[in-house]
């Protein structure tokens, strides 16, 4: 336990890819739900056609490039780590 706490504050471990994780559970999640809500007719907005194609584009380019953006962080801190254990 104390070590744990001890690493938090010496900024050993870093707690940012957790937290992207969790975003990405739940971006996913929105980015999923706000798409399908809208193609079922929930939201109430007008079901024209640019905002059925807009949907849609969200519905799959939007997870796509959210997944891109969650690993490129992920990526970075992974980096990090590893060259910050190489320097000691």
């Amino acid at each position: 336990m104390i070590d744990t706490v001890g690493k938090y504050f010496c900024f050993d471990t870093f707690t940012t890819p957790a937290i992207i994780a969790i975003a990405y559970f739940l971006g996913a999640i929105a980015l999923t739900g706000g798409p399908i809500l809208y193609l079922c007719g929930i939201t109430g907005l007008p079901q024209t056609d640019v905002y059925l194609l807009g949907s849609i584009a969200v519905l799959t380019g939007g997870n796509v490039l959210f997944r891109v953006i969650c690993e490129f962080l992920m990526v970075i801190f992974t980096i990090n780590e590893k060259l910050d254990r190489g320097y000691r």
